[in-house]
């Protein structure tokens, strides 16, 4: 009987870690960023860090990024995300703006050439954009520029350790997992193997 119930409470427990684990990989995506700047301020061209999207919303929930400018996080920093829909199928864009100072004058932005609805990360988007792309129904816009990142210290905001911008030479965001932990399937065979086998030692016990 010993033997039952403690089988019976690691297969319990089993299904408890697989029951978080669900709603966390279901709820939202962490994604791990690295650039390159064409320029280079104080000493780097580097940029790296990460950001979490909810992937029913399409919106950043958190973020934490270093450049060479400036840390971009979410206690100084707002975001915002756009959906850009191209003139030929397969020419869809998501922008990912970090902005602070009045008028987002100190901002990063990050275009994907994938659309927001179907986010996955991979490689930045560098230099000018296609024409024709509009968002919410408006008319084609022409005018985006590409992914940079750009600061006036001094000028309108303090949150830039320089002037300076830049566009970048290349980027990349990959959603690495979260842990080495087992797959759902198998916690799932695993917390019915246990329980199977207290079943089959209490029987033995009666026997």
């Amino acid at each position: 009987m010993k033997l039952f119930r403690c089988v019976t409470v690691l297969a319990l427990g089993a299904v408890a870690v697989l029951m978080p684990l669900d709603a966390r990989a279901d709820g939202s995506s962490n994604y791990a960023f690295t650039g390159t700047l064409s320029n280079s301020y104080n000493g780097s061209n580097a940029v790296t860090g990460t950001f979490t999207m909810d992937t029913t919303t399409g919106q950043i929930t958190a973020f934490n990024f270093v450049t060479p400018l400036t840390d971009i996080t979410s206690g100084s920093f707002n975001v915002v995300e756009g959906n850009f829909v191209g003139s030929a199928p397969g020419e869809d864009f998501t922008l990912l703006e970090f902005s602070a100072g009045p008028d987002g004058t100190d901002s990063m932005v990050l275009w994907f050439p994938e659309a927001l609805t179907s986010f996955n990360g991979g490689a930045l988007w560098t230099g000018p954009l296609p024409p024709g792309l509009f968002v919410d129904g408006m008319p084609p816009i022409d005018a985006f520029s590409g992914s940079e990142l750009y600061c006036y210290y001094g000028i309108t905001s303090k949150n830039c350790n320089g002037s300076g911008s830049s566009s970048f030479a290349s980027g990349n965001a990959v959603d690495p997992p979260s842990s080495p932990m087992p797959e759902p399937s198998s916690l799932s065979l695993l917390a019915g193997g246990l329980f199977a086998l207290g079943v089959l030692g209490t029987r033995k016990r009666l026997a």
